[in-house]
């Protein structure tokens, strides 16, 4: 089993409307690496937490880049036979990440809601 977490990268190097110096880009980058360890260490602190009531054989996985496209990609390099994935959407709807995972994944894919549905 694996959880992922999917670090949003901001289009920062297309420069559609303003300049972006190198030294932005590097800041940009750094901070990335930065907050891409953070998660890390999260994950495997909550992961940790939960083994102490049952074994777990758990990898953890933090990528860079839009959510569902690196969801769906990962799945499929992984050939994982089931993608299990929250949404924080409103009751009425899915969130825009499991939506979008649910239409591009090649994989079945279970939404669990943040509250239950009314």
């Amino acid at each position: 089993m694996g959880v992922l977490y999917v670090v949003e990268v901001w289009m920062v190097e297309r420069q559609w409307f303003t300049r972006v110096s190198k030294e932005d880009i590097a800041f940009h980058k750094d901070f990335l690496a930065r907050e891409e360890e953070a998660v890390s260490r999260e994950l495997r602190a909550q992961i940790d937490r939960a083994r102490a009531d049952q074994p777990l054989d758990v990898d953890t996985l933090v990528r860079q880049g839009r959510a569902p496209d690196e969801i769906a990609a990962v799945a499929a390099r992984r050939g994982c036979d089931l993608i299990v994935i929250g949404t924080r959407g409103r009751s009425e709807t899915l969130g825009s990440v499991a939506e979008q995972v649910v239409r591009i994944a090649a994989r079945p894919v279970l939404v669990i809601p943040a509250e239950p549905l009314r």
